[in-house]
């Protein structure tokens, strides 16, 4: 029916047509592909900033925690030192600071 040389001129205009069409698609596959990539990682840093956060969170209770116990034993010792007449400014302060470390390193 058709001639070997009909088959290679068509075979080649064809190919030829094709060409743009095949860079074009690759480029469109390649975009995609980028955008897909930047999403993904997107959505990663999203999730690992949540972790972050929620991590500086807990952080922050636990030394609000460590504070409120600090700031309740430093109370408890005033009140003993104000019923018993000591001065934890003055005379008696090192009988205070040597408390203080007590109750922080023992307790």
């Amino acid at each position: 029916m058709f001639s070997r040389r009909a088959i290679a001129v068509s075979t080649r205009a064809l190919t030829m047509r094709q060409a743009p069409i095949a860079a074009r698609s690759f480029t469109t596959i390649a975009e995609k592909e980028r955008a897909e990539e930047k999403a993904y990682f997107s959505k990663q840093d999203a999730k690992l900033l949540k972790k972050l956060v929620e991590k500086m969170e807990k952080r922050e209770e636990l030394n609000n925690e460590t504070k409120e116990k600090h700031d309740a034993i430093c109370d408890d010792l005033n009140s003993l030192f104000e019923n018993h007449g000591l001065d934890r400014a003055g005379k008696d302060q090192l009988l205070y600071t040597e408390l203080m470390e007590w109750k922080r390193h023992q307790h």
